[in-house]
């Protein structure tokens, strides 16, 4: 919701705007109250109670909103560089002062060329100080500004200036450049948002000139009977920039939408996340349309047991852990994938919709990775910290995800792009994911890796036999698996038995038991 994807080649950044609002609201719409908002942006819902004007009173919570980059570092970091960044100042500041003198002149017909490239409705926000613009300038500013500042960067003044000034400013960026050696480094900063202050802007419902403004409230459908009240606040989450132009206080309306969602008696959101939780476990939600809890959703098979598990995580105050604690020790979630009564279940309920056993659920991509690493004995366990790219063995929620350079492993699994929300993943079998576990170097690596220690802690056939097994699959072999072994290491060179046991490993690794819970 505060992540979104920004397009520094967008000039239009009016529509950017419309919409990175369109999809917070579309989102917050889906994932915490299972409606299908988006059907609503254009004209009153076809089948659900949700008006026109019900989309423009959520996104009348986010309008506010704008970007600002915080920094991610505890409290005493910051305090600790901005002391000695401030001891660092006073050398720097009387050549930095003079540089931006020389520099002016050159950032200023810049600044002015790079604002003419937007369109001719937006210039005049981007000609304005930052405290004289509207409510509705600021975040279309702020975007603009991005693009702005990405071609000041890019300003090689070497070609830019002539004569004296040019000598001038060679001999100062010389000795600013040998400073900046000994400038505290750079603090880690995390993308959020703020308020643009405690005037927002105006909200409008397209194509209706003569209409009012939006006020932000719950769906119609739901604003008798659960309202959300709110009033502006000082802003208690000041941003680390040092501008002048951070806003004072905040309208306080996405705080009062937060309470409104997470209120005990809020009718959706409650049975919507525990639907989620359910899902995760189990393949396949009580409500089987996960983000559509409206009339083109199926109604819940166990409406009972989803209003029980909805009360539940109230009583815990959201805590996640006893949710899952609870479904996991549970007879449903017990159950055999493989029940005596398969044949009588599969003709009364071939969907299982009823429950009467555990479907077998493949992993997720990441617990694919994750398990292989275990497994082999490479998992980096370190928590915390920046995320990681390239061959990295930590866990896959430190993986850096890039768009255009995804995971290999991530990706053949159906692992979504992280650019889009979506409420279930996709699980395909393809030829391409045995492939994958069989030929990648990356799957050879960690099986050689396995075997190694396998072979390194184990003297015989049958221990290392039993050792890979428990490791990899939690069990001990059968005799069949124990013969079967025994022959797979028996063919292959007695001098290096290496290959074969890794052969072993990865052939674990690509059986069904290793790859689906059951």
């Amino acid at each position: 919701l505060r992540h979104w994807i920004y397009e520094y080649n967008q000039r239009d950044v009016r529509s950017q705007w419309d919409n990175i609002l369109n999809d917070v609201t579309d989102v917050t719409g889906e994932v915490f109250l299972g409606l299908g908002f988006s059907c609503a942006r254009c004209h009153d819902h076809k089948f659900d109670p949700i008006l026109q004007k019900d989309y423009y009173r959520l996104q009348a919570f986010f309008a506010p909103m704008e970007p600002r980059y915080d920094v991610a570092a505890q409290a005493t970091a910051v305090t600790t560089r901005l002391d000695a960044l401030e001891a660092w100042s006073q050398c720097a500041e009387p050549i930095r002062s003079e540089l931006d003198l020389l520099e002016q002149e050159t950032r200023s017909k810049v600044i002015e060329s790079a604002i003419e490239k937007f369109p001719p409705d937006v210039r005049p926000a981007l000609r304005k100080a930052p405290a004289e613009r509207a409510p509705n300038e600021r975040s279309i500013a702020v975007l603009a500004y991005l693009q702005i500042e990405n071609e000041l960067k890019g300003i090689d003044y070497s070609k830019k200036l002539k004569g004296d000034p040019l000598e001038r400013w060679k001999n100062l960026k010389k000795q600013y450049d040998e400073l900046k050696k000994g400038m505290p480094k750079e603090p880690e900063f995390a993308l959020t948002v703020r308020d643009i202050g405690p005037t927002p802007p105006d909200v409008f419902v397209p194509g209706k000139s003569n209409s009012e403004p939006i006020e932000p409230n719950a769906p119609t459908v739901l604003a008798d009977r659960l309202p959300i009240e709110w009033t502006p606040h000082p802003d208690t989450h000041p941003s680390n920039s040092q501008s002048a132009s951070d806003p004072q206080g905040s309208t306080g309306r996405r705080s009062a939408l937060a309470r409104w969602i997470s209120n005990p008696k809020n009718p959706l959101s409650w049975r919507v996340i525990v639907n989620r939780i359910w899902q995760h476990h189990f393949s396949n939600g009580l409500v089987a349309n996960s983000s559509d809890f409206g009339r083109l959703g199926q109604p819940p098979t166990h409406p009972e047991l989803l209003d029980f598990l909805a009360q539940q995580f109230i009583e815990q105050q959201g805590r996640f852990k006893s949710l899952h604690r609870l479904i996991v020790t549970s007879k449903t979630y017990q159950q055999s994938s493989y029940p005596e009564q398969r044949a009588q279940g599969h003709a009364i309920d071939p969907e299982n919709r009823l429950l009467w056993r555990y479907l077998p659920r493949r992993l997720d991509a990441e617990q694919i990775r994750d398990s292989i690493l275990q497994v082999s004995g490479s998992l980096d366990d370190r928590m915390g910290g920046p995320s990681d790219t390239g061959d990295s063995n930590r866990r896959s929620v430190y993986q850096r995800v890039m768009r255009n350079s995804p995971n290999t492993l991530l990706a053949t699994f159906d692992a979504p792009d992280a650019s889009v929300s979506i409420a279930r993943r996709n699980t395909t079998t393809t030829s391409l994911q045995s492939l994958f576990l069989t030929n990648s170097p990356w799957m050879i690596r960690k099986a050689e890796s396995q075997a190694k220690k396998i072979i390194a802690q184990n003297e015989s056939t049958q221990a290392r036999t039993q050792a890979m097994f428990q490791q990899s699959l939690l069990r001990d072999p059968t005799q069949e698996e124990y013969r079967w072994i025994e022959t797979l290491i028996e063919s292959s060179n007695d001098s290096d038995p290496l290959g074969a046991w890794t052969d072993a490993c990865q052939s674990l690794w690509n059986s069904s038991e290793f790859l689906y819970t059951e």
